[in-house]
């Protein structure tokens, strides 16, 4: 497997005295992922910004992009929730993101 991992992502990571314990988003893939890009997510009511990830995975019908992220979560902040969902459209519709492969 091959795999990718940016952080942070929603919710926040808990308090603990283990300081390896980190949460964020992640792509697993059976082909090999290039082109790994993170970018950071608008967040307004929070003292942190949650992230985007992107790969290209090498598929045997051509090179996939791939998108993960974990959008606010909290009714409260809609703002932010429709922000980070324009963001996300804007990145899935950027032609840089075009390629051949097709799926049946």
């Amino acid at each position: 497997m091959h795999a990718a991992f940016a952080q942070p992502s929603y919710p926040a990571a808990p308090d603990s005295d283990e300081p390896d314990i980190t949460l964020g988003v992640a792509i697993l893939s059976r082909w090999p992922l290039h082109d790994q890009t993170v970018v950071t997510l608008p967040a307004r009511h929070r003292d942190w910004h949650s992230v985007i990830l992107t790969a290209r995975v090498e598929h045997p019908r051509g090179p996939l992009p791939v998108v993960a992220t974990c959008r606010e979560h909290a009714t409260v902040y809609g703002d932010d929730r429709i922000a980070q969902a324009r963001q996300l459209a804007d990145l899935g519709t950027d032609p840089a993101f075009d390629g051949p492969a097709r799926y049946r």
